[in-house]
């Protein structure tokens, strides 16, 4: 009995080593990075990342992981080639919505008591915004339902600038 114990224990402590070393052989292969603590990698097309802050087709991730990603990026506080441990429990983004058009909108600021046309789907804020025959006071539109105009104010805004702003909804731009 005691020498069937001593075989079994043997074979589980072969196992055990067996699994550390082709984790590590993994690693290897793949040549495993970790950033360190508020530093930021480059990661190449078809690596495996994961990390606090991944930045890749000009969006940012926040503690997420990519596999294989589409093409390079950087990842902050993070490992390129992690460990499966390491991806359990992290919202993987699909290289999909990575590869989605990022839409770059061109800001306009209409200068004091100056006035702007702005189009259908414009987010906007202004001390005086006009459209559908209505008026709105220090206020802000997202996605506008139709034209308008704004008077000293912003076309694509910063998010600072929209901040503790009410936002007018579109269904009440809408009802006449």
């Amino acid at each position: 009995m005691k020498k069937i114990v001593s075989i079994l224990l043997v074979v589980l402590v072969m196992t055990i080593s067996f699994s550390f070393q082709l984790t590590e052989a993994q690693a290897a292969h793949h040549h495993r990075r970790a950033t360190g603590k508020n530093h930021t990698l480059t990661f190449k097309k078809g690596d495996t990342v994961v990390g606090a802050i991944i930045k890749i087709n000009g969006k940012v991730y926040f503690n997420c992981a990519v596999k294989k990603a589409p093409m390079k990026g950087t990842v902050k506080n993070g490992v390129i080639w992690p460990w499966k441990r390491e991806l359990k429990g992290k919202k993987i983004i699909k290289n999909s919505d990575i590869l989605k058009k990022v839409v770059v909108h061109t800001r306009k600021v209409t200068g004091e008591n100056k006035t702007l046309d702005f189009k259908k789907g414009d987010t906007v804020v202004g001390s005086v915004i006009k459209i559908n025959g209505k008026t709105y006071t220090d206020s802000v539109i997202k996605n506008a339902p139709m034209v308008g105009t704004v008077t000293s104010g912003v076309i694509w805004p910063w998010d600072s600038e929209i901040k503790d702003k009410p936002i007018i909804k579109n269904e009440d731009i809408l009802t006449t």
